[in-house]
């Protein structure tokens, strides 16, 4: 049985350059987007994690990272899990549209610790990208900063940024999402909700 866990808290700084692409007659706008990530997955009992099954062993770990179109990684520094450094492999295990993106496999000697000790992460990400920028948040509190030399961006989604400075220049917006406004439990033991995209 596999169980998906968010974690408690993830926060995010990126910065996006943009530029314009020609394509025969036609201007394309693309983007360079450098992310820095951080998170705090907190101590869940195994009860708590596998329902109905009072003799779960936890025999495997990943921490997953969804991505709609990988192509567009730059570069992805290998994931600081812990203090320990994690590679990043193609895929992330899950199904769907879940299924594309990467994922760090926890070491077999930390496992014990997912579930009894706070395991905080963090990586840096460059991606490009064209059309928009967007970003789920899974996380019991979702904090997402974005920096842009785009003097006109489009805010749309499930929520609006808690600030937005928009100028000749660029602009800087700044979103906070708590689980209590996030239609999505904490944990679940089949795929992603729908109401997660």
């Amino acid at each position: 049985r596999t169980t998906m866990v968010l974690p408690e808290r993830l926060d995010v700084r990126a910065k996006a350059t943009s530029e314009l692409r020609r394509r025969g007659i036609h201007a394309v706008p693309v983007y360079q987007s450098r992310f820095e990530v951080a998170g705090e997955f907190t101590p869940k009992p195994l009860p708590d994690l596998v329902v109905d099954c009072p003799d779960a062993t936890l025999l495997q770990a990943d921490l997953a990272l969804a991505l709609s179109d990988p192509r567009g990684i730059e570069r992805l520094d290998q994931v600081d899990w812990s203090g320990t450094a994690l590679p990043w492999q193609s895929g992330t295990g899950l199904d769907g549209g879940w299924s594309s993106g990467v994922s760090a496999r926890i070491p077999r000697e930390r496992l014990a610790s997912v579930i009894t000790a706070r395991a905080p992460f963090s990586f840096e990400l460059d991606l490009r990208g064209s059309d928009r920028l967007s970003m789920a948040p899974a996380a019991g509190t979702t904090s997402f900063e974005l920096t842009g030399d785009w003097p006109s961006p489009s805010f749309d989604g499930a929520f609006l940024p808690r600030q937005r400075e928009v100028g000749a220049s660029g602009f800087h917006a700044a979103w906070t999402v708590s689980s209590l406004a996030r239609p999505v439990p904490a944990v679940w033991t089949s795929q992603p909700p729908p109401a997660l995209e």
